[in-house]
């Protein structure tokens, strides 16, 4: 895939350049604040950076703007690691474009966990058909394993 754009709205998607990592770096540190619960922003984004380098990535860019959003996924797995959306440029199908474009390259359903606390995101991804995996029990690390259809 070389590049997806939403002429309405103005983003273009594509797979990630090093050129975009200080700009997915800086998406990722912005939407940090919004997660409380989480780890120290330093741990969370050296974890994101280590998904950066071994895993895949496309990026939502806009010209204006850079980096508006990124999602981190591994063909192997068909594991998502990170989906953010910058918080001014959510609720114009950056989201959604990036986990489709994820699940078509893997060509298979794609996971991901979600944080508990992290309601909002748990109801957009049921709204899109995506359903929660049951697993066996063990410690709980707060999340919620979802599956897309």
């Amino acid at each position: 895939m070389d590049t997806l754009t939403h002429s309405g709205a103005g983003w273009t998607i594509r797979p990630a350049a090093p050129i975009d990592h200080p700009g997915i770096a800086e998406v990722f540190l912005s939407c940090l604040s919004a997660f409380p619960w989480r780890g120290s922003p330093r741990r969370e984004l050296s974890s994101m950076e280590n998904a950066l380098l071994s895993g895949e990535c496309f990026v939502a860019y806009v010209p204006q703007a850079g980096v508006v959003g990124f999602v981190i996924y591994d063909t192997i797995t068909a594991y998502i690691s990170h989906l953010f959306v910058d918080d001014d440029w959510r609720f114009c199908g950056i989201g959604s474009t990036l986990l489709k474009l994820a699940r078509d390259v893997v060509a298979r359903p794609v996971r991901l966990d979600v944080d508990e606390q992290n309601e909002a995101a748990l109801t957009v991804y049921r709204a899109l058909g995506w359903t929660e995996v049951i697993e066996t029990p063990g410690p709980s690390r707060g999340q919620r394993r979802m599956i897309s259809p």
